[in-house]
C-alpha cells in the first residue's frame, strides 16, 4: 500500500477532528503546514490501527524528528521497549481523552491525547499535542527546592515565624512557632489564628491590620500568649507588611522572640527591687517577710512560701509570713522546736543545711508531722536555713508543693535570691533594733559620763550638745556652753594648733593630748581628748570625751623625780657600799700602823692624817647611805621641841643677822622615835637654807611643829617621797619669806651635791631627803619666786610607847688587851677587807683564815670545823650572798658564831637576816678597837 501524502492526511485529519476552523483549511495547505510548524510543540495523529496520520510541529526538532518524518509508522512498533508509553497508547486507542507526562530522547513532554470521531461519531483514532515542559519542570523543582530551604532556614530560625493573610488565617510558619502552642506545621498552616489563639487572636489582628492599612511595620511589641504547657509567657514581635510579586500587600509577617525568660527575670528584679526599697524604708519585717514570699510565688505556678524566724535563744522557729498557707497550720508550727527530725524547717535550722523533701508522705524527717502536712494537702517541702552575715541561722526559707516535687535550677535560683533578701531584711530589723539600743546606751553614756563630754558641728564648730559633767566641770551654763564654739575654750595661741586638728580626716577617730582648754574663770587646765565623727541629726559633726589630766601631769613629774631620786640614792648607795670597802682598806692599815709605830715618830703625824681623811671619807659615805635610805640609825625616844629650843642658839648664830628665828611649838607633842643626829642634821640644813635663800636681806624663819591626822580625803602630801598612809604624824616645817625658787630649781634641789650657791657643796638637802625616808616620813615643798619657802615633814607618831634603847649595842668598856683565841674565818669579796682582817686578828689572838666568796668558806669550815670559833661574813657577795651563806656553813656546824660585817646599815642587815640571824653586826669601815669589841660580844653570846 502506497503511503499516503502527509500534507492531504493532515488536512483531513484536522477536518474531520475539528481541531481548525474549517475556513483555514480551505486557505492552504502550505500555509497550513508553515503555520503549524512554527508552534513549540508537536502535533500528531494515529488512527485506530496505532498508523502514525500525523507528525508536525516545532517541538519534534527537540526529539531528533522532521515533520512528516514518522507519519505512516506504527506507534506499536516505535515503543515496543517503552511500556508506559504503550500503557498511554492503549487508553488513547480506547477512546480515552487525558494528559500524561513522559520523557522522549531525554525530553520531558507533556500530552493532552484527545480521541477522533468522523460526522457519524465513530471512532477515528487519536490526536495529541505534545509540550516540551522539560524547563518549565525544572523550574518548578528550583522553586520546591527553594521552598525547602526557605523552610529550613525559618524552621532553624530561633524566632517565631508566620505568615499571615488578612483574614488573619495563617499561610505559613516555622517550627518554633508551632511548637511554642504544641502543633505541627501542618497543623498550624491554613488555619485561623482564633482558632489557635482564641484568648489574644483578636488584639494579634488588630496589630496585623494596622500594618497591612499603613503599609509600614510595627516593631518591638510586647505581647501575652499561652505556651504549650499551659503557663503564661511573652513574646516580643516585629511585624511588616506580606507582599505579592507585584508590590500589592496581601498579608503580615510576623516576627517574634520568645522574652518569657526575660519577662520573668525582669518581673522577678522588679520585685527584688520592691523588697528592697521595703527594707530601705524601713517598712515592718513581717510586712517585708510577706511581700517577698508573695513576688517568690509569683514566679513559680503552684509553689507556697514560709519564712519562719528563729528566736534569740535560738531553740524554737517563730511564724514570720507564709500568705498562702493555710492559717490554720501556720499556728500549728508557731513555735517549732527545732531538732535533726523536726521536719523540714526545725531541722535545717538545727544544722544550719537545706533540707529537700520531695515526699511528705514518705520521708521519716515528718515523721511527727506527717498527718499535719497532708491534711492541709501539702505533699513537698524544701527548706532552706537563712544565714547571717556572720553565720549565725536567722531562720528558715521554705517552699512548699501540693504533689512531690524536687527543685531544679531556677526553683535552686529563687531559693538562693529568697534567702539572701530575707537575710538582709532580718540583720536590717535586728541592726535597726541594736542601733536603737546603741543610741540609748549612747545618750545615757553621754549624759551620765562622770567625764566632760560635748558634740560640735564641723562646719560651724558650734557646740550641739554638752554632758553635765562639761558643764561641772567648765563652770559654763548649758546655754552658754550652746551659743559658744570649740574655739572659745582654747587659749587663744592654741587655736591655729586646733584648726590644724579639725582640718584632719574629719571622719577618723583619734586620740589628741596634751592640749590645753580654758575654764568659764579663766583656769588653763591640760586635757586629753578621744573624738569620733557621728551624725548628729543629720549634720556632720564630732563628738569629745575629755580627761583633765592636770593634776596626774603634776603627779607623772613629781612621780619621774621621784624616781630619779631613788635611781640616785640607789646608786649612791652602791657607791657608798663599795667605797666602804675601799676605805676598809686605808683605815684598817693606818690603824694598825700607827699601834705598831713608836711614840714620837714623825711618821705617825702622816698617819694620823691618813686615817681623819678616811675617817671624813666614812661620813660622807654615811651622808650617802643616809641619802639613801640606808644609813644606819641609833633610834630611840626623844622630844622634838626640846631638840628644837636647845639648838636654837646654834641656829641663831649659823643664820644671817637680819634674819629671825619665830618658834610655833605645839605642847604636848609625842616623843619622837629616830637617831637624834641625823633629826639634828635635818634642822640643821633646812634652817641654814631658809637663810641662805634669804641672804642680807630682813627676813624670817618660822619653825613649826604640831601634831596631824591624815586621812583619805587629805590631799596629795608629797612630790618626792611616797604618800603618807592614814594615821597620827609630827609635822615639822620650816617656813622663810625668802627668794623661793623657780619650778625647775624645785625639781632639782634634792639632787646630790646640786647647789645654787657659788660656795655650795656636800649633799645638804639630798641628805634630808635620805633621813627622811629612812625614818619612814614624808616630805612636801612649795615654793613660789618672791614670795617664800615652806618645807613640810611629817614623822611618824609613836604616842603611847615607852622610850626604848639604841638598836645599837652599846660599847660596854672592856680590857683593852682582850685577847681571844682560835681560828676566824673571814667571807668577803673585797681582797682589801680580807687582808686587813688578815693582819688585824693576829693581834686580838686569832689565826685568820680567809675565803674570797660562800663556796670557799663552806670548804674551810669543812676542812677545819673543829677550830673555827666565828665566821665574819659580809652580806653581800657574788655566787653565793650572806644570807645563804650562812645557811650553808651552819649546816656544817650549827651553832657557829656569825659577825656580819656590811657597808650598808644594820637595820638593812637585820631586814635580810630575819630568818637566819647573826650574832653581832660591825659596819664597814672598822679599826682594830671596834673589831675586838665586836668580837668580844659575839664570842660573849651577847
Amino acid at each position: 500500500m502506497k503511503k499516503p501524502s502527509v500534507k492531504p492526511r493532515a488536512a483531513k485529519v484536522l477536518k474531520e477532528s475539528g481541531f481548525l476552523p474549517w475556513r483555514v483549511l480551505g486557505t492552504s495547505e502550505e500555509r497550513l503546514h508553515a503555520a503549524v510548524n512554527k508552534l513549540p510543540m508537536i502535533l500528531f495523529a494515529f488512527d485506530e490501527d496505532g498508523i502514525i496520520t500525523l507528525s508536525e510541529g516545532r517541538g519534534l526538532k527537540a526529539i531528533g524528528v522532521k515533520p512528516g518524518e514518522l507519519v505512516g509508522r506504527s506507534v506499536f512498533d516505535m515503543y515496543r521497549d517503552r511500556p508506559d508509553l504503550l500503557i498511554n497508547i492503549k487508553r488513547a486507542l480506547a477512546g480515552e481523552s487525558f494528559t500524561s507526562i513522559a520523557t522522549l530522547d531525554g525530553v520531558l513532554l507533556e500530552t493532552q491525547f484527545t480521541p477522533l470521531h468522523d460526522v457519524a461519531g465513530k471512532f477515528m483514532g487519536t490526536i495529541g499535542v505534545s509540550i516540551d515542559i522539560t524547563e518549565r519542570e525544572r523550574a518548578e523543582e528550583a522553586l520546591k527546592q527553594q521552598k525547602q530551604e526557605q523552610q529550613i532556614i525559618l524552621d532553624s530560625a530561633p524566632a517565631l515565624i508566620w505568615y499571615k493573610d488578612k483574614e488573619n488565617k495563617i499561610l505559613r510558619c516555622n517550627r518554633a512557632a508551632a511548637e511554642s502552642i504544641g502543633l505541627t506545621r501542618e497543623q498550624m498552616e491554613g488555619r485561623s489564628t482564633y482558632d489557635l489563639y482564641p484568648e489574644h487572636a483578636a488584639k494579634y489582628h488588630k496589630d496585623d491590620l494596622e500594618v497591612i492599612k499603613s503599609g509600614k511595620p510595627k516593631i518591638g511589641i510586647i505581647e501575652e500568649y499561652t505556651v504549650a504547657s499551659g503557663e503564661k509567657g511573652w513574646v516580643r514581635t516585629d511585624k511588616v507588611p506580606y507582599r505579592d510579586e507585584h508590590g500589592s500587600i496581601i498579608g503580615v509577617i510576623v516576627f517574634a522572640v520568645d522574652i518569657t525568660d526575660q519577662k520573668w527575670a525582669e518581673d522577678l528584679l522588679a520585685g527584688q527591687k520592691r523588697v528592697l526599697e521595703d527594707i530601705a524604708r524601713g517598712e515592718p519585717l513581717l510586712n517585708i517577710l510577706d511581700s517577698l514570699c508573695r513576688v517568690i510565688e509569683n514566679h513559680s505556678r503552684g509553689m507556697l512560701c514560709s519564712i519562719l524566724l528563729l528566736e534569740p535563744e535560738g531553740k524554737r522557729l517563730l511564724h514570720g509570713a507564709a500568705p498562702s498557707l493555710p492559717e490554720v497550720y501556720n499556728k500549728a508550727i508557731h513555735g517549732l522546736l527545732i531538732g535533726p527530725k523536726a521536719g523540714s524547717c526545725g531541722t535545717a535550722a538545727y544544722h544550719g543545711k537545706a533540707v529537700i523533701v520531695s515526699d511528705i508522705a514518705v520521708d521519716p524527717l515528718w515523721k511527727d508531722f506527717r498527718d499535719l502536712g497532708l491534711a492541709h494537702g501539702l505533699r513537698a517541702c524544701w527548706s532552706t536555713p537563712i544565714i547571717s552575715s556572720g553565720g549565725r541561722v536567722l531562720g528558715t526559707f521554705a517552699m512548699y508543693y501540693r504533689e512531690p516535687r524536687t527543685p531544679d535550677d531556677y526553683d535552686r535560683q529563687l531559693i538562693e535570691i529568697s534567702t539572701n533578701l530575707a537575710r538582709v531584711a532580718i540583720e536590717r530589723e535586728q541592726s535597726e533594733c541594736e542601733l536603737r539600743a546603741s543610741e540609748e546606751r549612747y545618750r545615757q553614756m553621754f549624759e551620765n559620763n562622770p567625764m566632760p563630754m560635748f558634740v560640735y558641728d564641723l562646719e560651724t564648730l558650734q557646740y550641739l550638745s554638752v554632758n553635765d559633767a562639761a558643764i561641772e566641770h567648765y563652770g559654763y551654763a548649758r546655754s552658754e556652753f550652746l551659743a559658744m564654739t570649740v574655739k572659745d575654750i582654747r587659749p587663744a595661741e592654741d587655736v591655729p594648733l586646733l584648726m590644724r586638728i579639725i582640718s584632719e580626716d574629719p571622719k577618723q577617730s583619734r586620740r589628741s593630748g596634751p592640749l590645753r582648754h580654758k575654764k568659764k574663770d579663766g583656769t588653763i587646765i591640760e586635757i586629753e581628748a578621744w573624738s569620733h565623727w557621728i551624725n548628729f541629726a543629720g549634720r556632720n559633726a564630732r563628738v569629745v570625751m575629755v580627761n583633765d589630766v592636770t593634776d596626774r601631769k603634776k603627779a607623772e613629774q613629781a612621780l619621774l623625780h621621784s624616781q630619779k631620786l631613788e635611781s640616785l640614792g640607789i646608786l649612791a648607795g652602791g657607791i657608798a657600799h663599795d667605797f666602804n670597802n675601799l676605805l676598809m682598806g686605808v683605815l684598817g692599815n693606818s690603824d694598825l700602823a700607827l699601834q705598831k709605830l713608836d711614840p714620837g715618830s714623825r711618821v705617825g703625824i702622816h698617819l694620823q692624817q691618813i686615817k681623819k681623811a678616811s675617817m671624813r671619807a666614812a661620813e660622807l659615805c654615811r651622808q650617802l647611805l643616809a641619802y639613801s635610805g640606808k644609813g644606819r640609825l641609833d633610834v630611840s625616844f626623844f622630844d622634838l621641841n626640846r631638840m628644837i629650843r636647845e639648838l636654837t642658839t646654834l641656829l641663831e648664830l649659823s643664820i644671817h643677822k637680819g634674819v629671825t628665828l619665830k618658834l610655833c611649838l605645839e605642847e604636848g607633842l609625842p616623843h619622837l622615835l629616830g637617831d637624834k643626829v641625823q633629826i639634828q642634821q635635818v634642822i640643821m640644813n633646812l634652817v641654814i637654807n631658809s637663810s641662805e635663800a634669804i641672804g642680807e636681806k630682813q627676813g624670817q624663819i618660822t619653825i613649826i611643829t604640831k601634831k596631824l591626822h591624815i586621812d583619805r580625803g587629805y590631799l596629795p602630801f608629797s612630790r618626792f617621797t611616797p604618800e603618807p598612809l592614814e594615821g597620827d604624824y609630827i609635822l615639822f616645817e620650816v617656813k622663810d619669806n625668802g627668794c623661793g625658787m623657780e619650778a625647775g630649781t624645785l625639781l632639782r634641789i634634792f639632787d646630790p651635791f646640786f647647789t645654787t650657791k657659788f660656795t655650795g657643796r656636800g649633799l645638804g638637802l639630798a641628805a634630808v631627803l635620805g633621813i627622811v625616808k629612812g625614818h619612814g616620813g614624808a616630805l612636801k615643798v612649795d615654793s613660789e619666786q618672791g614670795v617664800g619657802t615652806t618645807f613640810n615633814i611629817l614623822f611618824p607618831s609613836h604616842s603611847g610607847e615607852k622610850a626604848a634603847t639604841s638598836s645599837q649595842e652599846s660599847s660596854q668598856p672592856g680590857n683593852e688587851d682582850w685577847q681571844g683565841r682560835g681560828t676566824i674565818l673571814v667571807v668577803d669579796d673585797e681582797e682589801a677587807v680580807r687582808a686587813v682582817s688578815e693582819l688585824i686578828l693576829p693581834t686580838l689572838g686569832f689565826t685568820a683564815l680567809v675565803a674570797p666568796d660562800g663556796f670557799r668558806a663552806c670548804e674551810l669550815l669543812h676542812a677545819h670545823r673543829d677550830e673555827v670559833a666565828a665566821v665574819m661574813l659580809d652580806l653581800t657577795m657574788p655566787k653565793m650572798d650572806g644570807v645563804r651563806a650562812v645557811q650553808e656553813l651552819r649546816k656544817i656546824k650549827p651553832g657557829i658564831k656569825v659577825l656580819l660585817m656590811s657597808g650598808y646599815d644594820e637595820e638593812e642587815a637585820v631586814n635580810r637576816f630575819t630568818n637566819e640571824g647573826f650574832d653581832c653586826f660591825l659596819q664597814k669601815p672598822f679599826v682594830r678597837n671596834q673589831l675586838r669589841d665586836k668580837l668580844r660580844i659575839a664570842l660573849a653570846g651577847k
